[in-house]
């Protein structure tokens, strides 16, 4: 009987398969436990479990929705990716929150993440953690700049910023009505501003009463003063600052603000704006929602918007900037989970979608409003922020306001 001759390459199939077979299912594990670059969750599977807390203040108002609501959707992908780790959130008031941090903590009742404050901060730095280490630096790289800002101090980073907002002024064109305006220009300056405030400034008898039509109104609270985006400048100057002559013009001036503007909520001054009391409003993108609200409710109600004018080589100021802080944490999984939570905030299908809300993300690549030239204007004015109240001119920011505020009190 003859035998067959085995040819060499035969072999040599053989002995790839066998090679194959044998360390193909090892390399096919080890990179299924890889993850991507950009994956937010890209830290060794934690096997803690149990809630993680969250205490939210609404510091930045929204353009529109719910924010919390809103990250629901976020916090289902979180747990369904971490079974056995549940998400609470719970709003609250900045006043509320006071009370917490007043005297003694019990860090039993304390949260595990929480908003950070705008212009009162309650947290100390040293019962937060400082997430700097947990960044690559091209992580950093990709957060607008006044977004970073928002949680550094110094070298530490307090928190994680997750959501931005924007001014800008909104004019009734039905109140032009009532004047020799038919037209108003496309883009403003300080200028064209100042003369169209002063045109929408008129009295206006009703029977036998006069009634005061304004030609500006904006609002203020603990976490949002519209007015310091209109008048700050980044070399913090008060002298020959085009902006503050400007208000301060409007302030001595007989009839162009209301003269209890100094105490105006958002919902009182963007009622002077649609009921014809006031011609211009300073706000932020709410505004502009609750107009084009009112509108679709068959109200007619028309408008023009403007970004702020920036006349000077200098950049705005802007205090909407949402950001959680990550309390300190002795259970170092319990710690990963919640920065992997954080992260994830700054991922790019959460950060996508924060149109929902009428807001604006913090990484410098995403463009939410290509379709929407309104908030196009908003979003891309946004580039022009050099300063927010956390930036290293923030004194100068801080005593320009008590300058506004002590002008407007001595004119009630």
């Amino acid at each position: 009987m003859l035998k067959r001759k085995v040819k060499p390459f035969t072999f040599f199939l053989i002995f790839i398969s066998l090679l194959f077979l044998t360390l193909f299912p090892k390399l096919l594990q080890e990179k299924l436990k890889e993850k991507p670059d950009d994956d937010p969750f890209a830290m060794e599977m934690p096997k803690w479990s149990g809630i993680i807390k969250i205490w939210d203040v609404q510091y930045v108002q929204t353009g529109k929705g719910n924010h919390v609501q809103w990250l629901n959707s976020y916090i289902s992908r979180f747990e369904k990716k971490y079974p056995g780790v549940f998400i609470d959130i719970r709003t609250m008031t900045h006043e509320r929150l006071a009370m917490y941090f007043h005297g003694g903590q019990n860090p039993d009742i304390l949260p595990d993440i929480i908003s950070l404050g705008t212009y009162e901060q309650l947290i100390p730095d040293n019962l937060l953690t400082d997430l700097y280490p947990y960044f690559r630096s091209n992580e950093l790289e990709n957060i607008r700049e006044p977004a970073l800002q928002r949680v550094m101090n110094d070298e530490r980073m307090n928190g994680v910023p997750w959501m931005m907002g924007c001014y800008g002024i909104f004019v009734n064109m039905d109140a032009l009505t009532a004047t020799d305006l038919e037209l108003i220009p496309e883009d403003i300056d300080s200028a064209g501003l100042d003369a169209l405030v002063k045109k929408l400034s008129y009295q206006k008898k009703s029977g036998r009463k006069t009634v005061n039509h304004y030609g500006f109104v904006t609002y203020f609270n603990s976490y949002s003063r519209p007015l310091l985006s209109m008048i700050y400048r980044q070399d913090g100057r008060i002298k020959d600052n085009r902006g503050l002559q400007l208000f301060q013009s409007w302030v001595n001036e007989q009839g162009i603000l209301p003269p209890d503007m100094i105490t105006m909520s958002y919902s009182q001054a963007f009622n002077m704006l649609t009921g014809n009391r006031a011609g211009i409003m300073l706000g932020n993108s709410r505004v502009l929602f609750d107009l084009r609200k009112l509108q679709e409710t068959g109200k007619n109600v028309t408008y023009k918007m403007y970004t702020l004018p920036l006349d000077e080589d200098a950049g705005l100021y802007q205090d909407q900037i949402a950001a959680y802080g990550l309390m300190k944490q002795d259970n170092t999984e319990k710690e990963q989970l919640c920065i992997l939570f954080l992260k994830g905030l700054l991922g790019y299908e959460t950060q996508s979608k924060l149109n929902e809300l009428g807001m604006f993300s913090v990484i410098k690549d995403i463009q939410l409003y290509e379709d929407d030239a309104e908030m196009g204007l908003l979003e891309s004015s946004l580039d022009k922020v050099t300063s927010t109240p956390f930036s290293n001119d923030n004194r100068d920011a801080e005593e320009l306001w008590e300058l506004i505020i002590s002008q407007m009190d001595n004119k009630r």
